[in-house]
């Protein structure tokens, strides 16, 4: 449920949004829509994510600023008339929550995607900066393999720590 904002001319947005339905309501301090009235644009799909993912948060559903109700019942359904006050949410269905899961996946992996070719950025970018005798001393071939590395600076064992790999390279 959401208050009604108190930007003056937002919430007089709202109302006539409400008044397409119901025609000589006005709000109180005390009046709150649903988010069934609301695009899925019109909220925060950061808090959403996190919501799904399983991450706490205050609240599931954040409005973004601005957001205006846009979705009303037609006029000679039997929900006109009928705004819901019930908090409890309706059943899901298995379709709907599978869908859900599939999105957060298909966003995961996009940011996986997305970290992946940030870091090759930056190994590019040192790899460049080693290239103009600023760096470790490593050169980079037409290919963009280094031609040359120094002991200290490739490890094979990526999921080993370089000091345990490397015990008799280290000086201590």
């Amino acid at each position: 449920m959401f208050l009604f904002p108190k930007d003056e001319d937002l919430s007089k947005a709202w109302a006539k949004q409400v008044q397409r339905t119901r025609k000589d309501w006005e709000p109180t301090k005390y009046s709150v829509l649903c988010s069934e009235h609301f695009t899925r644009d019109s909220f925060d799909e950061s808090a959403l994510l996190r919501a799904q993912m399983g991450i706490a948060t205050k609240r599931t559903l954040i409005l973004k600023k601005g957001a205006i109700p846009t979705v009303s019942p037609r006029v000679g359904t039997s929900a006109v008339g009928q705004l819901s006050t019930s908090t409890s949410r309706p059943a899901r269905s298995a379709f709907a929550m599978r869908e859900r899961k599939r999105k957060v996946e298909e966003l995961l992996a996009e940011s996986v995607v997305e970290s992946s070719s940030f870091a090759s950025t930056e190994e590019s970018m040192e790899m460049a900066t080693d290239r103009h005798g600023t760096g470790t001393g490593t050169t980079e071939s037409r290919s963009g393999l280094p031609d040359r590395l120094d002991s200290n600076s490739y490890c094979q064992h990526q999921d080993t720590d370089w000091e345990t790999t490397h015990k008799d390279t280290v000086k201590g």
